[in-house]
């Protein structure tokens, strides 16, 4: 079966279906987890997308570092 995305639609989509992991520490990690118990054993990052703002990459870097990769670590 095949679904289509209506246009301004895709992204969206594509967060609410897990396909991103777009969010707080909590959803991400949360998100992943659901890889994980299906499997999954490497996650590709690609944080710098569209005009996101220097400050706030660095932001996410570092949450990714402090706060998901410890709480992946520990489950």
């Amino acid at each position: 079966m095949q679904t289509s995305i209506k246009s301004g639609e895709g992204y969206e989509h594509m967060i609410e279906s897990g396909a991103f992991c777009v969010g707080d520490p909590k959803h991400v990690t949360d998100n992943i987890e659901r890889y994980r118990a299906v499997g999954a054993d490497r996650l590709v990052c690609v944080m710098q997308l569209a005009d996101l703002r220097h400050d706030d990459l660095m932001r996410s870097i570092e949450l990714f570092g402090k706060e998901i990769i410890p709480a992946i670590k520990a489950a």
